[in-house]
């Protein structure tokens, strides 16, 4: 805030930390949120510090956080968002779940998959990622998604949601 009103600025880190989980109270209390896009996570002096999501983590453990950008820390804490419409990332990444062995991400996935990327997609699911794609109206991305996740649970009838805290 600046004079009263909000302004949109790069924060250093413990500012970063300080807005966020304003923002976050705020919206839990208000629509009971509990998944949170971080979009853009720069700050002046470079990217976020893990330790910001690792604060935020530890306040409110019953949130699931979805940084823009990743680093190797940010699985600790959070499900790094990927994009496979833009880059076809089809799962997270395999250091990030030899060195935090729960880690999962958020893949962009709005218009479904691709048959060549279908099997990894499957086995990406099954290994706890999540396909976001836009599910407020009904499009042949929705058609897909909900073919991948059936596909995926064929062979785990009980499925679960991993714990994102390793």
């Amino acid at each position: 805030m600046l004079d009263g009103k909000p302004v949109q600025q790069a924060a250093d880190d413990e500012h970063a930390v300080q807005i966020l989980k304003e923002k976050i109270a705020y919206a839990k209390q208000r629509w009971n949120c509990t998944l949170f896009y971080v979009d853009s996570t720069a700050t002046v002096s470079g990217s976020l510090n893990p330790d910001v999501f690792k604060s935020l983590a530890e306040a409110y453990p019953d949130v699931l956080l979805i940084p823009e950008n990743e680093s190797m820390r940010y699985f600790a804490y959070s499900a790094p968002l990927n994009s496979y419409v833009h880059h076809k990332v089809t799962s997270t990444p395999a250091g990030a779940r030899m060195v935090y062995p729960k880690a999962f991400s958020v893949l962009m996935a709005p218009e479904g998959d691709r048959p060549e990327d279908h099997d990894a997609l499957v086995t990406a699911v099954r290994h706890g990622d999540i396909l976001l794609f836009n599910g407020w109206y009904n499009n042949d991305g929705v058609i897909k998604i909900k073919k991948l996740y059936g596909e995926a649970t064929l062979e785990h009838p009980v499925a679960t949601l991993k714990s994102h805290r390793n």
